[in-house]
């Protein structure tokens, strides 16, 4: 069975799903370098699209991954490889579809799924800005709904610049942004401020269930 990557977030540890994104916030939140081998299936790898996540998941792991909790952010790749985005943004959903009949079959506590950011050389392009937008909409009103304890976290403000919605190019490391746009990565500062943004929403969701269980303890005593 492949290696699985997992880090610790608050007081829980979470199991990453997806490509070269997630592989390097786990080599910062570790603070160790990880070798990559592009011809193993791992649940996260550099080039991984949505469909090799899905055939890891049921070939290698016949949907027992040995953890709790996951965070998956997938997509990035799929998006690299566009041609006509129109017609991708069904295939697309239909694959993210597929994903979350897989996932839904994995004995999952907590799943965080990470929208998928935006490609700096592609976003400046209308079409390939708009499925962008299309695909994170989808994934966070019909895939995760689909899952059970599955949570959205939007990280698109994170990105783009409010006013003009143009890619915040800082947030991506320069050398790659210049020399290989078959490659996208996010700084150490960007994985610094998702890491502290998955913190806070763990802790909003502690502290909301804490008030819905207090809300039920007043009702049922006032009964």
């Amino acid at each position: 069975m492949s290696k699985i990557f997992v880090v610790t977030i608050g007081d829980k540890q979470f199991v990453l799903l997806g490509d070269s994104m997630l592989r390097r916030f786990y080599d910062y939140v570790k603070n160790v370098k990880t070798a990559e081998n592009l011809r193993s299936s791992i649940l996260c790898q550099g080039g991984n699209c949505i469909s090799d996540l899905i055939q890891v998941i049921t070939k290698n792991y016949k949907h027992n991954i040995p953890a709790q909790n996951a965070i998956i952010m997938i997509g990035t790749n799929d998006l690299l490889r566009v041609r006509n985005p129109e017609k991708a943004y069904k295939i697309l959903c239909e694959e993210y579809m597929h994903l979350a009949t897989v996932l839904k079959k994995c004995k999952f506590s907590n799943i965080i799924w990470l929208s998928i950011p935006p490609i700096p050389h592609l976003h400046i392009i209308n079409d390939y800005a708009t499925l962008w937008s299309r695909l994170n909409q989808y994934i966070c009103h019909h895939v995760v709904p689909l899952i059970k304890r599955t949570e959205y976290l939007d990280n698109s403000s994170l990105f783009l610049k409010e006013s003009t919605q143009q890619v915040i190019l800082t947030r991506y490391l320069p050398e790659q942004l210049e020399q290989d746009r078959k490659r996208v990565h996010w700084t150490i500062k960007t994985i610094d401020i998702v890491r502290e943004r998955i913190k806070q929403h763990l802790l909003a969701n502690i502290f909301s269930a804490r008030q819905q269980r207090y809300a039920l303890e007043v009702d049922s005593d006032s009964v």
